[in-house]
């Protein structure tokens, strides 16, 4: 019940907006689960961008779409794969930046 409801506050606070969300090191690869979540991201506005990371291979496939498989990145591969998607349009960075006030270092 508790998961109903921040699936469905997620999916209003989405609606129409342009984002950016990185689930990092998943490891459910129960497709019903994955499909409620996807219908919850599709409201977003065009350019919005979901990045998965796991370890599992089943996860990977099930995702499909572009899949990237790869050993440790370092702090500047990190940095350059995620300023793509993140600030595309945004001018360039270096390896460390400033997101709503926060100080970020990939590593």
């Amino acid at each position: 019940m508790i998961l109903l409801l921040f699936v469905m506050l997620i999916g209003e606070r989405l609606k129409g907006k342009k984002f950016l969300i990185v689930l990092d090191d998943v490891w459910n690869d129960n497709y019903n689960k994955w499909d409620e979540l996807r219908n919850v991201f599709v409201q977003g506005d065009i350019g919005s961008k979901i990045i998965v990371t796991t370890r599992k291979e089943s996860v990977a496939l099930m995702m499909g779409y572009e899949q990237i498989s790869m050993d440790n990145l370092s702090t500047e591969a990190s940095w350059s794969l995620f300023k793509r998607h993140a600030f595309e349009k945004h001018g360039s960075y270096g390896t460390s930046g400033t997101l709503r006030g926060r100080k970020t270092n990939c590593s």
